[in-house]
């Protein structure tokens, strides 16, 4: 069997893929955005929304990039307070 720290540096896993929002007021919010968003796209010339479509896709990888950021950040403090932690005992 794999380790699971391989696995998720060759891309076979990822748990960002796997998570799904529970939180009520998170669902409420995207469903607020995705409203705006559905009544912009009715305002506006039919020609431009593919470019509307467009800029929301690349919001949502600077977003993702930044989560992704933040994880790693948050990952590596945790290890470096549980290494810190160990040492002290």
């Amino acid at each position: 069997m794999k380790s699971l720290l391989k696995q998720l540096y060759n891309g076979e896993i990822c748990p960002v893929d796997e998570v799904t929002p529970v939180l009520r007021e998170y669902v409420e919010k995207e469903n607020a955005f995705l409203n705006r968003e559905r009544l912009l796209a009715s305002k506006i010339n039919k020609e431009l929304i593919p470019e509307l479509n467009e800029l929301v896709l690349e919001l949502y990888g600077l977003m993702s990039e930044e989560l992704a950021e933040a994880f790693a950040k948050g990952f590596s403090l945790g290890l470096r307070m549980m290494a810190e932690a160990s040492c002290t005992n």
